[in-house]
């Protein structure tokens, strides 16, 4: 029995082989390469929107003196004036974008997010497809902010580990925080396919905008995620600013950041702006001074 056995797994294996080589010479010939999360077949990602902005909140009072995520919990602390002026200037930046089109909005659960929301809505005038408050949205989760100066001293010591794989104690870490992303692409791409059954028409998100309004860190792994960024990829990324305003793009099949965000957080890139797996990080590297400055850079609650 056990003879026949091994001969039956050494003829499978050998059928398998011998069906995948032609796949596989195929690969080597032309050097394939994974642009977004989207299908590259005809047709494959009319269910989809074509733009998708992602917004980091305004400034909170939180960025001001991050002393008072001693005395009140991250996630109710609220934007300050210039956070909420900050937020009706993206919202002209957003309108422009989205040109009158349908959209479909998602917001972080936290304070600051919605207040940037709210700020965003009066001035777009789009209509809103629905909104929904999404908590897989929400800041990566830094621990117990009680005790400041242990957090800071593990800022320090995060840039040793690398932002991606470092976890905050009693916290997260990016890694962490790129499944619940991974998690929620699920639930996004079944959204927008209801949303056209529902209008009776398989296209119909095909000229319409996501908005996601989030945090600075979540931004940068939805876009590593979406777009198949490598941890290197990620961890030579800037945060962007207050109401920074990262754009992506459909263009036929695939989806590309558009210039703008790319030079926003050094995002890899390609002559026209393509952003392709594995594309090599020394055509854009950054010089030893910046990355000492960027591993300085506050990335918590009070920078992101």
């Amino acid at each position: 029995i056990n003879t026949l056995l091994h001969k039956m797994k050494r003829s499978s294996l050998a059928n398998a082989v011998k069906r995948s080589a032609p796949l596989l010479e195929r690969a080597q010939k032309h050097q394939w390469k994974v642009t977004s999360s989207v299908p590259k077949e005809s047709g494959a990602n009319q269910h989809l929107p074509r733009n998708i902005l992602l917004l980091r909140h305004g400034e909170s009072l939180g960025n001001v003196d991050e002393n008072l995520f001693t005395i009140m919990p991250d996630w109710k602390i609220p934007l300050s004036d210039k956070g909420r002026a900050q937020a009706r200037q993206a919202g002209h930046r957003i309108h422009a974008i989205a040109q009158g089109s349908p959209l479909v909005v998602y917001v972080s659960p936290y304070k600051r997010a919605k207040e940037t929301l709210d700020e965003v809505l009066k001035v777009i005038k789009s209509p809103i497809l629905f909104t929904r408050e999404e908590p897989r949205l929400r800041e990566q989760d830094f621990g117990n902010f009680q005790d400041l100066q242990k957090i800071k001293e593990a800022k320090l010591i995060r840039p040793q580990f690398g932002r991606f794989f470092y976890r905050f104690p009693d916290g997260e870490s990016g890694a962490d925080v790129y499944d619940r992303v991974s998690a929620f692409l699920g639930t996004f791409h079944r959204d927008m396919q209801q949303v056209n059954t529902e209008m009776n028409d398989k296209n119909f998100m095909e000229n319409t905008t996501a908005l996601f309004v989030t945090h600075g860190i979540l931004a940068r792994l939805f876009l590593m995620r979406w777009l198949h960024w490598s941890v290197d990829e990620f961890e030579s990324l800037h945060n962007p600013p207050n109401c920074g305003l990262l754009h992506l793009r459909r263009e036929g099949s695939e989806y590309r950041l558009c210039k703008e965000s790319t030079f926003l957080i050094k995002a890899p890139s390609e002559s026209g702006g393509a952003l392709k797996l594995g594309f090599a990080m020394e055509q854009r590297s950054q010089s030893s001074s910046d990355r000492a400055a960027f591993a300085s850079l506050v990335d918590s609650a009070s920078g992101t």
